[in-house]
């Protein structure tokens, strides 16, 4: 059996979320131009986004939405703290929401775009931190996705030897600094595959690829870890994905109940031009009651 033959089966019996028609944030948050990139700080009251709107720094912005009384605020960029001339993207934050992580071609870059880090306070960013070698090298990194236990830290990079396009690394903390990236094999095709969420058990990792089976350019796909070893890549099929391309996901859910919320970007039908921002529950969120206390956690079914 082929390796597609075998994606292609996973697809169809994936056992997963069943997700609701996604919606458009609108207006407020979305623009004519690309919007793409969104995060959820754990209590919901900050989203950061990546823009190519105008009115920023460079090539691709981290910009912010607060969220009041449920409703996404004007965004506001995130300033040369993290923004650049250049192209500043591919970002997520830490499972406390306490640190964003970043690509970024800043000055002080080893190569094409290196990962960044930097503090998060209510809705604005510190000063970034670049990250050393070996995580950094003279190659393209890009999409960092931190552990929940911040031990693991997953990204693309499109050095030599790996199954083709970009592909998804790890390193792993040593207790003195960041080991060497391991490439994490199965999930990775010959296309372009970038990490985007990884459950807080380090079990599900969720990503984007632009390999050709699935609903449209760029998909949203998932792989499961069993021992050391990750699964093939499952498609989250539709109406998540589209005719068009996706990027994200991120998502947010309530006290880590097996429900809840994704966000992502699209290029689909009914957006405001470019990529936009959706959002969409899966069939159980809407019964569950929110609460005000504990940590909000985001858990796959």
């Amino acid at each position: 059996m082929s390796r597609y033959i075998a994606i292609a089966l996973a697809c169809a019996t994936a056992a997963f979320a069943a997700w609701q028609t996604p919606v458009n944030l609108g207006a407020v948050v979305n623009s004519a131009y690309g919007d793409w990139y969104p995060v959820v700080t754990p209590d919901g009251a900050y989203m950061f986004f990546v823009s190519t709107r105008p009115g920023g720094y460079g090539g691709g912005d981290i910009w912010c939405s607060a969220n009041v009384a449920g409703e996404w605020q004007a965004p506001v960029n995130c300033g040369a703290n993290v923004n650049t001339a250049g192209l500043d993207t591919g970002i997520a934050l830490t499972s406390t929401g306490s640190n964003l992580y970043f690509a970024s071609d800043a000055a002080g870059t080893f190569g094409d775009l290196d990962v960044w880090a930097a503090p998060v306070n209510g809705g604005e960013l510190g000063t970034k931190i670049h990250l050393p070698s070996p995580v950094n090298s003279v190659y393209r990194e890009c999409c960092p996705v931190i552990s929940a236990n911040g031990r693991d830290l997953y990204f693309s990079c499109e050095k030599p030897g790996g199954a083709g396009g970009h592909d998804m690394y790890v390193s792993s903390w040593t207790g003195s600094g960041w080991g060497e990236p391991v490439s994490l094999g199965a999930p990775n095709s010959a296309y372009h595959e970038c990490p985007r969420w990884i459950s807080d058990d380090g079990r599900t990792l969720a990503f984007l690829s632009w390999r050709p089976i699935g609903e449209g350019g760029c998909d949203l796909w998932y792989s499961t870890k069993t021992g050391a070893s990750w699964g093939e890549a499952v498609n989250f099929g539709s109406p998540i994905n589209s005719s068009g391309n996706e990027f994200g996901p991120w998502f947010h859910c309530n006290h880590g109940r097996m429900n809840g919320v994704i966000y992502f970007g699209s290029t689909r039908e009914g957006g405001l031009g470019d990529y936009d921002i959706w959002r969409a529950v899966d069939t159980e969120f809407p019964a569950v009651a929110p609460s005000s206390t504990g940590r909000v956690k985001a858990l796959f079914r």
